[in-house]
């Protein structure tokens, strides 16, 4: 699940890693696992054309023609759905499985200074104060997804969010959803 705004990027990248570490056992991507939300409907279509391609290039490495009734099935299974990422519920565009979900992309940077009146909006709802960078809303948002489903959340996020007065707004929010940092990296 990329709710990030990304054009696909993340979740292309992972479709063909999982199909390069699967050689042992045949590796047949299904779309319908790999969801981006969007918040236009330009990055609908940039999204869609790019996860497309992926699971074509995954899919014709794997066997050496596809039809364009392939071609079709395959861009008929992607979902990318346009909401606000950080009002939706990202588990109602996870199909219920025992699967672990992924959680991942590089959510828009926005200090307090470059913030619109919206996004100031969201980061006071978030945090009850409008002082943390509009990216910290997606490391809560992760949080409180990982915590109540089989999830984990990786971001690629600016270091502001370790670093000033903020990091007294978020990290005690985001620990209070009882999670904990696996790895950062600089």
């Amino acid at each position: 699940l990329d709710p990030t705004d990304s054009p696909g990027s993340f979740l292309a990248e992972a479709i063909e890693a999982l199909s390069e570490y699967s050689t042992a056992i045949p590796f047949t991507p299904e779309p319908e696992n790999f969801v981006s939300i969007v918040s236009t409907a330009e990055l609908v279509l940039i999204n869609e054309i790019v996860i497309w391609f992926s699971l074509c290039r995954v899919c014709r490495s794997s066997s050496s023609t596809l039809s364009a009734l392939d071609l079709k099935e395959i861009w008929s299974k992607i979902r990318v759905h346009r909401a606000d990422q950080l009002d939706a519920d990202w588990g109602s565009f996870i199909e219920e499985t025992d699967s672990l979900t992924v959680v991942t992309g590089a959510p828009k940077f926005a200090g307090t200074n470059k913030q619109s009146a919206r996004e100031k909006e969201t980061v006071k709802a978030s945090f009850g104060s409008n002082r943390a960078d509009l990216a910290a809303c997606w490391l809560l948002k992760g949080a409180e997804y990982a915590s109540k489903s089989f999830a984990i959340a990786a971001f690629a996020v600016t270091n502001s969010v370790t670093q000033g007065s903020q990091v007294n707004e978020i990290w005690p929010r985001v620990f209070a959803e009882d999670v904990e940092i696996i790895f950062a990296r600089q």
